[in-house]
């Protein structure tokens, strides 16, 4: 059973390992309809076209108008969430070869006290955040941006271990 398909959309947008994918597939009038992602555009990354005119009918959009564009060119959402969760299965496939692989290479309690370590940071993360977000909402409830000193003030009074393989990275612009 496939996720709601704004939902499944959302986080092929978070998890996928491609910067690009590509979908192809005839709509209810047989005539073929391409969709593509590109996480470089921004906030428009999903384009949707009628393959016999590209040009006249290609439309950029964002998840939110995703599902909205795909039955306005009378596509079956449905086979494109397929599609889109056949990709991330894919995906999950070749990283638990990965696992495997590098389990074999480094040993397997390297590789379990990893993904403990990363896991936890993550939590740990998300758990800061959270509450920074929470401690900085103004008065008309909009919600301020957090810092990266607030952060790594928070990470110091919680004690929170750094990963030794993610770091908390400043984004420029």
């Amino acid at each position: 059973m496939l996720p709601d398909f704004n939902v499944l959309i959302e986080e092929f947008e978070l998890l996928s390992f491609d910067d690009k994918a590509f979908f192809c597939y005839p709509n209810d009038g047989g005539l073929d309809v391409s969709v593509m992602y590109i996480r470089a555009e921004g906030t428009k990354p999903w384009t949707i076209w009628f393959n016999l005119s590209e040009e006249a009918s290609k439309q950029r959009v964002s998840k939110s108008f995703l599902e909205e564009a795909v039955r306005s060119f009378d596509l079956d959402t449905h086979e494109l969430a397929k599609q889109v969760a056949d990709r991330l299965l894919t995906q999950a496939a070749y990283a638990d070869e990965v696992v495997r692989k590098v389990g074999n290479l480094l040993g397997q309690d390297a590789v379990r006290e990893s993904i403990r370590s990363t896991q936890e940071f993550m939590e740990n993360i998300q758990s800061m955040v959270s509450s920074l977000i929470g401690d900085n909402k103004s008065a008309e409830g909009d919600k301020k941006p957090v810092s990266l000193d607030s952060l790594h003030k928070e990470q110091s009074k919680t004690g929170v271990k750094r990963s030794s393989h993610l770091r908390i990275v400043k984004a420029e612009g």
